[in-house]
């Protein structure tokens, strides 16, 4: 580009972010993110032509010819002075465009401006013009020949040039903007109803259901529609055998015609409003395009189907989803672009609500930006069980992948080789258990002292750099001053002690042993705990990066037995969510709660947490179960005050420790308010039972079989919960209290050089005051996500009065009836 003239060198105020990506045959193509200037851009409002206008004057023709502009847009100069709003970075320098770019939200009317003003003599005489579709009709041979050449001669003064690939010429009929055009007249293109045409015969009752489903939302439309699906109904029936008969096939026939006629399938009408609904499954994308008709009815106006490549099944959902949509724009492409007003996408996944405003995209969904970019449109989350249309189309079973089929190659649980198994084939054997050990007959080494460092990671990652040729031809680009590199961003790489650092973290090579010593590291060791995925992603991804290390760790934790015997099931809370208040600083609120009846360790057989509401940090202690309100304070007064001082509000249950007198009178002198949890409601103080639920799980995973060594875990366990990163703040309390992360023990031997730290105490306390700022705001809004959602599902609680008559839960009151089953 900059050879051509497109391009030249900037020293704008103002520049757009850039990516490559690849083309789907091969090699990259060069995408700006124009989405923050189109955001501030006066839109042009010149307009599309009304093709249903345009097509009024193919009556009688005989001959046609289809011309496509190659670069269309290039062809245009971006008015002299405004070029430095186009500047985009590169890793060699700013850069700014002199002719008018892809993405940019007034190129479609630019260029139509310009087609129209180089064509206007002879358009809806003998040509229509939609952009850089050109199409040329006559009603002879000589006289259409005649007509080509005025067009071509137009063009060429205009300096736009046509693409012969793209180009049809003296044909009979052809392929126009989505319809079919030619001597018999205009009909409608038979691809858009070639979804549900060849619907297959259902083979299921999972198939009749999805089919009559989609069907239920056209009855309206359909004369004698209950009379219709009887047949299928009859098969929805409980206890009747799926028996598919020659009463089912006419049926669904009948349906499918239906469907694909009138009064149900309406051409598209450029004057109307656009409804586009989308959705994905795992191997399938589909959608529904529709309009309003003149009383308020929906009716379709295509159908679109198609399954996903192999490679497309490994995407993750957001991107399958987003597909879905990228599809149905490229399907309908001549209906959808220039639409006067903004289109509706209606899409069951609410994360693509925020596509068009997310700063950080990756090489696909940027890619897919830049396409979007030319199109009206506003994306709106509609539930999935309100989206009956699309997703039966997704849902079908003849879209399955079946037995054999490469789809299936992508869904495989095995992370790890063979070589790389670390136990061995397990032997099933009769046990007999002669004499029961007692407490403390097995002697136990310290937790501490007895833990194994992962393999060698220097070692391992020397050996890696041997065989990773990707990783030696990244390390000769950056030695030659390449460019470009096809597998990374070589701008945003560097070598340090002859390490590959990608964004300052060590790029790992793909090498299975080096990446099963980093997984072992940072989430079956001791000191990490047995994390989630985002956690054990988090902890990992601030030291070392690989491509695709994301999925990488999603499969491995969640093939982890470990957390799968030691994670409890979760059902859904009841009753309506009132969050808590959010508090001012770090410690002002804390929650304190026992875990009780735990097997005797080291004379203890009880935890105590103590934890901060606001950064999550907690402290943990082993105590006996006897322990009184004033064991309590002592407790607190040894391993809390000390670093943190008094809170304004402890929350606690209602156990004997916090409603005993001394505990009242103790937190009255202190000024501190005491509050109780509801009885038998521990949702009330629902921070303290997820942490315990956590630390039940950590020690589930460490412990011994006879369970008489959990009290020597807690230091781990405390250190391990406060270093992760909390999913309500986004960074872990360990970081929310001191500012930094604590090192953990596996980090990269090399240094990275980076910002400084200060030490001046003005900037340190702005700098804890700003966290502090940070963890109120993403408290507020993590609660008003988690009320959305807890309520979603639930009712407000009944109002009682007094007399009413009310029925009594029992099931926590003592009585003298010997059952309570009964």
């Amino acid at each position: 580009n900059l050879r051509k003239g497109f391009i030249r060198p900037s020293s704008s105020p103002v520049a757009s972010p850039v990516l490559f990506v690849k083309k789907p045959g091969g090699g990259l193509r060069f995408c700006v993110d124009y989405r923050a200037l189109n955001n501030i851009t006066v839109k042009d409002r010149y307009p599309l032509p009304l093709i249903k206008e345009s097509l009024n004057n193919l009556s009688g023709m005989k001959y046609f010819s289809r011309i496509d502009i190659v670069s269309a847009f290039n062809n245009l100069r971006i008015e002299k002075g405004q070029e430095y709003l186009t500047a985009f970075r590169t890793r060699f320098g700013l850069y700014e465009s002199l002719v008018m770019p892809f993405g940019l939200t007034g190129a479609p009317a630019t260029f139509q401006r310009y087609i129209n003003d180089a064509l206007r003599e002879h358009l809806d005489i003998f040509c229509t013009a939609y952009l850089d579709d050109i199409l040329i009709y006559s009603r002879t041979r000589e006289e259409h020949i005649e007509h080509l050449k005025l067009v071509l001669q137009r063009l060429r003064s205009a300096g736009l040039f046509a693409n012969p690939s793209k180009c049809e010429f003296l044909v009979k009929e052809t392929k126009f903007l989505g319809l079919i055009v030619g001597q018999e007249g205009i009909r409608m293109d038979p691809a858009k109803v070639e979804t549900v045409k060849n619907w297959k015969t259902p083979t299921c009752l999972t198939d009749v259901q999805a089919f009559i489903g989609f069907g239920n939302f056209y009855r309206r439309f359909i004369r004698d529609f209950s009379k219709l699906t009887a047949p299928l109904n009859r098969l929805t029936n409980k206890d009747v055998p799926f028996i598919w008969d020659d009463t089912c096939e006419k049926a669904f026939v009948r349906l499918k015609e239906a469907f694909i006629t009138a009064p149900i399938l309406r051409p598209f009408d450029w004057t109307k409003d656009v409804i586009l609904e989308t959705d994905a499954s795992d191997y399938v994308s589909a959608g529904v395009l529709s309009q309003y008709d003149n009383e308020g009815r929906l009716h379709p106006v295509a159908f679109f189907s198609k399954k996903h490549t192999a490679t497309e099944c490994n995407y993750e959902i957001y991107d399958k989803e987003l597909m879905a949509i990228i599809r149905c724009f490229e399907e309908w492409r001549p209906e959808l672009e220039g639409a006067p007003s903004p289109i509706r996408v209606i899409t069951d996944h609410k994360n693509l609500e925020y596509f068009t405003t997310t700063k950080l995209l990756n090489r696909r969904q940027a890619r897919w930006s830049e396409f979007l970019s030319r199109f009206n449109f506003q994306i709106t989350y509609r539930p999935g069980k309100q989206g009956v249309k699309p997703d039966a189309l997704t849902r079908r079973s003849e879209d399955l992948p079946k037995e054999g089929d490469e789809r299936l190659a992508h869904q495989s649980q095995v992370v790890l080789k063979k070589e790389n198994w670390q136990l061995p084939p397990l032997k099933v054997q009769r046990a007999r258990i002669r004499q029961p050990h007692r407490q403390g007959s097995i002697p136990i080494e310290e937790p501490i002292l007895s833990l194994e460092l992962p393999e060698d990671i220097s070692r391992l990652l020397d050996q890696a750099y041997k065989t990773d040729e990707d990783l030696q031809s990244i390390l000769q680009a950056l030695e030659e001053g390449a460019p470009r590199h096809p597998k990374i961003t070589l701008a945003e790489c560097k070598v340090i002690q002859d390490r590959l650092l990608y964004r300052d973290r060590v790029y790992i090579p793909n090498y299975d042993p080096l990446k099963t010593a980093l997984l072992k590291a940072s989430h079956e060791h001791p000191i990490a705990g047995h994390p989630g995925r985002a956690r054990t992603y988090d902890l990992l991804s601030r030291d070392y990066y690989w491509p695709g290390m994301l999925s990488y760790v999603e499969r491995w934790v969640k093939n982890c037995h470990t957390c799968r015997r030691a994670n409890p099931a979760r059902e859904a809370r009841q009753g309506v969510l009132k969050p808590l208040p959010v508090p001012e600083r770090a410690w002002q609120h804390i929650s304190m709660d026992f875990i009780t009846h735990l097997p005797p360790s080291e004379g203890h057989d009880a935890i105590l947490i103590i934890a901060c509401r606001l950064t999550k940090m907690r402290h943990i202690m082993a105590c006996k179960g006897t322990c009184d309100a004033e064991d309590t304070a002592r407790y607190y007064l040894k391993e809390v005050w000390k670093l943190h001082g008094l809170p304004h509000t402890i929350i606690s249950d209602r156990g004997p420790q916090f409603v005993a007198e001394f505990w009242k009178k103790l937190t009255q002198q202190l000024s501190i308010n005491s509050l109780l949890s509801t009885a038998y409601h521990p949702e009330t103080d629902g921070q303290t039972e997820r942490l315990n639920a956590i630390l039940e799980q950590y020690l589930r995973a460490y412990v011994s079989y006879l369970q008489d060594d959990w009290s020597r875990w807690l230091p781990l366990a405390e250190f391990a919960a406060n270093s992760l990163k909390s999913e309500t703040t986004g960074m872990s309390p360990f970081f929310a209290n001191y500012g930094f992360n604590p090192r953990m023990g596996f980090e990269p031997t090399i240094t990275v050089k980076g910002t400084p730290a200060t030490r001046d105490a003005e900037k340190f306390a702005q700098k804890m005051n700003e966290i502090l700022e940070y963890l109120r705001s993403e408290s507020i809004a993590a609660q008003a996500r988690y009320e959305t959602q807890a309520n979603r599902h639930r009712r407000p609680a009944r109002q009682y009065r007094e007399g009413d008559h009310v029925w009594l839960d029992a099931r926590n009151i003592k009585t003298l009836r010997p059952q309570k089953k009964l």
